[in-house]
């Protein structure tokens, strides 16, 4: 037992000597955290979206933001990744969570009946960014998972970013990770035609 021992401690010293050293651009990034809520209209009810709000330290001037999206499952932390790499390129990060104000454990359970019914919540979010002092409101961007992949390529075409952020106002950069694309131009409320300008780059599934 004591030979085994003594293996397994060198084996751990000998990892510790042979990692590679951390840089600098690769450690987290400094950031100050704010946990926000906002009202969102739904199923005839006003009810609050929760949100994680990480803002880069030591900015000088107003910055962009992205809105995170999660999937079907909910907040994971598949969105920390995300948010670190974010931040540190000097852009902050809103993370909102549309299962928890509706009590829903997340799961496909918990997708709404139709694909556009919950874009109201990142409506919310963009106008919330929007209001933040620290915030650059012409350079707000959109980053989806999954069913929040399939929200962000909605939220890209016109008739859907008109009524829910009004006419002429979108977001300004948008990537889709992973969607559900076939369902995009065949499926009832998925058309995806008359893209609002702004870059966009939807993944495949």
């Amino acid at each position: 037992m004591q030979r085994l021992s003594g293996v397994l401690v060198a084996v751990m010293l000998l990892m510790l000597v042979t990692m590679p050293a951390i840089h600098a651009s690769e450690e987290t990034a400094r950031v100050r955290i704010n946990y926000l809520a906002y009202p969102v209209d739904w199923d005839g009810k006003s009810i609050m979206i929760g949100a994680r709000l990480q803002v880069p330290l030591n900015m000088t001037s107003k910055i962009p933001a992205v809105v995170i999206l999660h999937g079907t499952a909910g907040v994971r932390n598949n969105g920390v990744y995300y948010a670190d790499a974010l931040n540190r390129a000097g852009i902050a990060m809103l993370e909102i969570d549309q299962w928890g104000g509706r009590g829903l454990p997340g799961g496909p359970s918990s997708r709404p009946k139709n694909l556009g019914d919950n874009l109201p919540d990142v409506a919310g979010a963009y106008r919330l960014l929007a209001a933040r002092p620290e915030i650059d409101a012409a350079r707000i961007g959109l980053l989806g998972l999954s069913m929040g992949g399939i929200e962000t390529m909605l939220m890209m075409t016109r008739r859907n970013s008109d009524a829910v952020l009004g006419k002429g106002v979108h977001f300004k950069a948008a990537a889709a990770i992973y969607p559900i694309c076939w369902l995009y131009n065949h499926v009832p409320g998925a058309g995806f035609a008359d893209l609002v300008d702004a870059p966009s780059n939807p993944g495949r599934q």
